[in-house]
């Protein structure tokens, strides 16, 4: 019987609660899969976890979106690509652990 997909959701609203809340709990997440933003929250997929963190945003250059910059640094991402991804107004970021750096960026 395959175990449960552990939910981890930070609803305050505010980015440094969300990235401490990252930071405690990344490692339940597993291999991280996805990471994607849309209006209002930043979604993490690992294979063994899926986190929800509503401080942190994108689509603009404010607080929320440097949250997620500083979150997307922290799983591989270069900070250039970072900083250029965080003011899209939806993106995914698709992960291959193979040679540990995202291989797709989709921004719309």
């Amino acid at each position: 019987m395959a175990e449960k997909v552990k939910d981890l959701i930070e609803d305050s609203g505010i980015t440094e609660y969300s990235l401490n809340y990252y930071l405690n709990h990344r490692t339940e997440l597993g291999t991280v899969k996805t990471a994607k933003c849309g209006p209002g929250h930043l979604e993490i997929e690992g294979d063994e976890g899926h986190m929800r963190l509503s401080g942190c945003t994108c689509g603009y250059a404010g607080e929320g979106p440097h949250g997620t910059a500083k979150i997307l640094r922290d799983l591989g991402v270069s900070e250039t690509d970072a900083e250029r991804i965080m003011q899209a107004a939806i993106f995914e970021v698709l992960f291959i652990h193979e040679c540990a750096k995202p291989i797709k960026l989709e921004e719309s």
